[in-house]
């Protein structure tokens, strides 16, 4: 099956090998507070921060996913926070979060305008729309408050620069080309200063409690150990993050003018289009996911409000470039049939 899904979407064909060698290592049934297991945890973050070009002075947490992540700064480090969001990851984030923080802001925005930011006070924003597509290309900097950037869909595949922002939340299933099961939430100094003066240790991935583990290549939880050796091998092989933002960009930008050709992008501003996650508008998605699955392709349906009128492609750097040319032949039979 091609798998143009949006997460879990097509993993690195290296990942069977990878995984292969970690159950020969051993690393599998290793302690995670063992020799072994430490240097694996550290080896990855280094990995990580080299790849990102993370600020070396970033804490760097793996968890279970981004959603849990989203807890974690409700919990330990967010005080009144604005959501600004347009589709329904963004929404979803701000209930969650709701339930923690009572007092927490919403400004919802339209997916074809720029977002309003407030002037003051801590900023969470999904960055890459997975629902419908949208890419915020300018995010406040310079603030007295945190700024909280969910990138799930984008981070691996756009060149973010990571010192402009406090907190970042992301998962490995889809511009890293892993298998689900492991998020990342990654911490600026001001971000863990802000979690030591509000004091919060009251729960197991507390951010003080992390930072406690991590800053000695330890965890509070058994963690992933598989997920973390898989993440750390492909970061090995792969192109700098500029080249990947580049390629995934021109090969974006040559799908929405290929595919303009049959349906329409629900996204019709050029600057607020994702060049992770394509979006566009289709009369009838059910029919055309069922015809491009039985010739072997998955792509994904529509999401929240646009589920009925709209399907989803994933451009994520582990899918090679002769998948795209199948789409577009099998889209161009099924728009003549």
């Amino acid at each position: 099956m091609i798998n143009f899904y949006p997460g879990p979407s097509k993993i690195y064909s290296e990942v069977p090998q990878y995984a292969q060698e970690a159950f020969e290592l051993g690393i599998l049934e290793r302690n995670h507070r063992s020799e072994q297991g430490m240097e694996l945890i550290g080896s990855c973050i280094l990995e990580l921060k080299r790849h990102l070009e993370i600020p070396s002075d970033y804490s760097v947490y793996f968890v279970s996913s981004a959603t849990e992540a989203w807890e974690i700064c409700a919990q330990s480090l967010l005080v009144e926070p604005t959501f600004v969001y347009n589709g329904a990851f963004g929404k979803k984030w701000m209930e969650y979060s709701k339930g923690i923080l009572p007092d927490s802001h919403s400004l919802s925005f339209e997916p074809n305008e720029f977002p309003m930011f407030p002037t003051h006070g801590d900023v969470c924003v999904v960055a890459n729309e997975t629902s419908n597509g949208t890419h915020i290309p300018c995010i406040p900097q310079e603030r007295e408050g945190l700024i909280v950037i969910d990138v799930v869909s984008s981070l691996g595949g756009r060149a973010y620069e990571m010192s402009n922002v406090d907190v970042w939340i992301a998962s490995v299933q889809k511009c890293f080309g892993l298998p689900s099961g492991m998020g990342l939430l990654i911490l600026s100094p001001k971000a863990l200063k802000r979690a030591k003066e509000r004091g919060e240790n009251q729960h197991y991935n507390s951010v003080l409690f992390l930072e406690e583990n991590f800053s000695k290549h330890q965890t509070p939880y058994t963690p992933n150990l598989l997920g973390i050796y898989l993440l750390k091998r492909v970061l090995e092989g792969l192109e700098g993050k500029k080249i990947i933002h580049s390629r995934l960009e021109q090969r974006a930008q040559q799908l929405y003018n290929e595919l303009r050709e049959y349906y329409a992008p629900l996204i019709e501003n050029p600057d607020l289009r994702s060049t992770t996650v394509l979006v566009f508008k289709c009369d009838h998605p059910r029919e055309l996911s069922h015809f491009l699955e039985k010739n072997g392709v998955l792509i994904g349906k529509g999401y929240g409000e646009w589920k009925e009128n709209t399907f989803r492609i994933a451009n994520f750097p582990a899918i090679p470039d002769l998948h795209y040319k199948e789409l577009s032949r099998l889209l161009s039979i099924f728009v003549k049939t």
